[in-house]
């Protein structure tokens, strides 16, 4: 009996692990969704980050010394 009892226990241990995990799973993309959707727009050095990833690589080596990310970020981009 005390077998069976400890099963009983063992598998509803199991459902509330796998109800928490769903919910906080839904919670967490609900909140994804929630910043995705009400995110604000670019700041200055984003901005200017997305400006230097488009230059060609020879205007980038001419812009490297007026900007203040290390080279290997800006290549990298």
């Amino acid at each position: 009996m005390g077998g069976s009892l400890a099963l009983v226990r063992s598998e509803t241990l199991r459902r509330v692990e796998f109800v928490t995990a769903i919910t906080l799973s839904i919670l967490a993309v609900a909140l994804l969704i929630v910043r995705a959707t009400h995110a604000a727009g670019l700041w200055r050095d984003e901005c200017d980050t997305v400006a230097t990833a488009t230059l060609p690589f020879p205007e980038l080596l001419r812009y490297f010394q007026f900007d203040a990310l290390p080279l290997s970020v800006l290549i990298g981009l």
